[in-house]
């Protein structure tokens, strides 16, 4: 055997085991779902008028609990209702007058790499807008046929309890207990998995009393990996 052939040789085979670790690896991480929702997913807080995010952000936190790839596209204060259609995020930004902007669900399906959506909008529908909690089951189908339409499997993500408190009602707290509960029975009648958040514990909100402390996202997380 010459050196040449001897050289093309360890090539060949440093080539086939580069393939060989590429694809051990992508079995070890399949994808556990793209999220799509509100700040529960998005991991923001505010400090005063100021949004901050978590690092980890909640995502991120699924998939080091699960050991799956998952990717976050979730935005703050985002409602289901825009996330179907797109256009403007009306309560996205802490600042009136500065809202963002969301491509429509079936659009980002096209650029989504992995083959799990998870549908997590819902906090915002039911607790900051007048939404009937008929017309939010309808806006859950939509979704979860948009995501089948584009060859996904769609999951629908519960929503975060919260604690009472000055800044939220009575109705805004019975409301999210409702449009949850609603979220489960949908999930059902279309056959899908709900990612179910109350058995994540009590309840942890930090200073702006709307969201979750890093702990209590942490516990979510946890839960949410157990049922992926």
């Amino acid at each position: 055997m010459t050196v040449e052939t001897a050289l093309a040789i360890v090539a060949i085979l440093g080539v086939l085991a580069m393939i060989f670790a590429h694809a051990h690896h992508d079995r070890q991480t399949p994808y556990g779902g793209t999220f799509y929702g509100d700040s529960s997913t998005f991991g923001g807080y505010f400090v005063g008028d100021v949004l901050h995010r978590y690092d980890p952000d909640p995502v991120s936190m699924v998939a080091q609990a699960s050991g799956r790839a998952c990717i976050n596209r979730a935005r703050n204060g985002l409602k289901l209702s825009e996330l179907l259609v797109g256009g403007t995020i009306a309560l996205e930004s802490p600042t009136l007058g500065e809202p963002g902007t969301v491509e429509p669900f079936s659009e980002q399906l096209k650029s989504d790499p992995s083959p799990v959506v998870v549908i997590g909008c819902g906090v915002v529908d039911a607790m900051f807008s007048g939404i009937t909690i008929t017309e939010h089951a309808q806006n859950l189908r939509t979704a979860a046929g948009v995501a089948l339409a584009a060859g996904k499997l769609p999951m629908l993500r519960g929503l975060n309890r919260f604690t009472p408190c000055p800044a939220l009602s009575a109705d805004q707290l019975a409301r999210r207990d409702a449009f949850d509960q609603m979220t489960r029975l949908v999930a059902g009648e279309q056959g899908l998995t709900f990612l179910g958040i109350d058995g994540a514990g009590e309840p942890d909100i930090c200073g702006d009393s709307l969201h979750p402390t890093a702990g209590y996202h942490q516990r979510i997380a946890r839960h949410i990996a157990a049922q992926l």
